[in-house]
């Protein structure tokens, strides 16, 4: 990857030590959105928790979650704190670990208009949610 690039997706997302979560929450849409349609599946939603999975037991416990969100965006304090009020916030029954059926709740909370997808807006509204 050219540096730009990475400067281009680092820099919206880590500005003099403070955290754009809009931009944070439209580069994860975009990660989520393998076939660049503008919305969001099931199955695509399935493989982007598959890719934080890394040791493969179904669940994504807080280390690999933040793990994932570090190797890319690097570490901040602010960036954890986000970080850590998301996964504790997708832990939709509490039970300390993110597995499918908490990422199958958040996305039926998301699709608010009930068409088995999720778009940019009910996305992003959805981030900012976890993120409080």
């Amino acid at each position: 990857m050219e540096l730009h690039t990475i400067l281009m997706i680092l820099l919206p997302v880590a500005v003099l030590g403070q955290v754009d979560l809009n931009a944070l929450a439209r580069d994860t849409f975009y990660k989520m959105d393998v076939s660049q349609d503008g919305l969001v599946t099931r199955i695509e939603l399935a493989g982007y928790f598959n890719r934080m999975d890394q040791n493969g037991d179904a669940k994504i416990s807080k280390h690999e979650y933040t793990d994932y969100i570090t190797d890319i965006y690097g570490h901040s304090p602010d960036l954890n704190h986000y970080v850590h009020t998301i996964y504790d916030n997708l832990d939709y029954n509490n039970d300390h670990h993110v597995d499918q059926l908490d990422y199958n709740r958040n996305f039926d909370r998301a699709d608010t208009n009930f068409d088995d997808f999720v778009d940019e807006d009910e996305f992003n509204r959805l981030f900012m949610a976890l993120a409080q």
